[in-house]
């Protein structure tokens, strides 16, 4: 897989998630989370099996999921966080409480 194949994917989780969420992307999620999703399939792309490569995909999707749902989480604890929407201080907050997740993010 190239990397453009493996961001795509990921990419795609993500955009799911959000959408099965019933949220939208707000204010630095629309460019932060594909960021992070064009890192990964920047290392995934780097290893040398094919088998390897799908098996990271399939681990980057199950990631982006967990954390487009911690964030959703977030989104109830914020203080007169606006409904419907996570924005960067969901994903602060997601990505604290599952800590650093190399190379999701």
């Amino acid at each position: 897989m190239d990397k453009l194949q493996i961001q795509d994917r990921l990419e795609r989780a993500i955009r799911d998630a959000v959408e099965q969420a019933g949220v939208r992307l707000g204010h630095g999620n629309e460019y932060a989370l594909p960021a992070m999703a064009a890192h990964a399939a920047e290392e995934i792309s780097k290893l040398p099996s094919d088998f390897d490569q799908r098996v990271m995909v399939l681990q980057g999707i199950s990631a982006y999921e967990s954390l487009v749902a911690e964030m959703v989480r977030a989104a109830t604890v914020l203080e007169n966080y606006p409904p419907g929407v996570i924005g960067e201080d969901t994903l602060a907050l997601a990505r604290a409480a599952r800590g650093p997740f190399p190379p999701w993010w």
